[in-house]
């Protein structure tokens, strides 16, 4: 998308940058540091305005040798049962896996806590 963007307006310099959590992201809009930035319905921005975007699909990604149910679609106890690497604690995408996983009680029979993704 940025090179289709890029091919397009080379005039125009695009820099991206990435934090970990949204409040960071809000942050850095409102210091003027960015002038957009993507953040989950539940980051404050009081002083910004915002626009809602179509609900967001979430992807499992499973090496091709692995061993993961036919189809298209995983189930939640599925995703539960798999060894993870996630977002970071506070990150929309991990509070999904986790409300799946204790919906579940799938937290309590881990092996180990899942891997944060850097």
């Amino acid at each position: 998308m940025l090179g289709r963007f890029h091919r397009a307006h080379p005039k125009v310099s695009v820099r991206v940058v990435d934090p970990e959590r949204g409040p960071a992201v809000a942050q850095m809009v409102a210091a003027g540091e960015c002038e957009l930035g993507l953040v989950d319905a539940s980051v404050p921005t009081a002083d910004l305005s915002g626009i809602d975007l179509p609900e967001q699909e979430m992807h499992v990604v499973l090496p091709a040798d692995h061993p993961h149910p036919a189809g298209d679609t995983i189930t939640s106890r599925q995703l539960a049962a798999l060894e993870l690497i996630v977002t970071p604690p506070g990150t929309e995408t991990r509070a999904a896996v986790d409300d799946v996983c204790t919906a579940l009680d799938a937290l309590a029979h881990r092996r180990r806590d899942p891997r944060i993704a850097r």
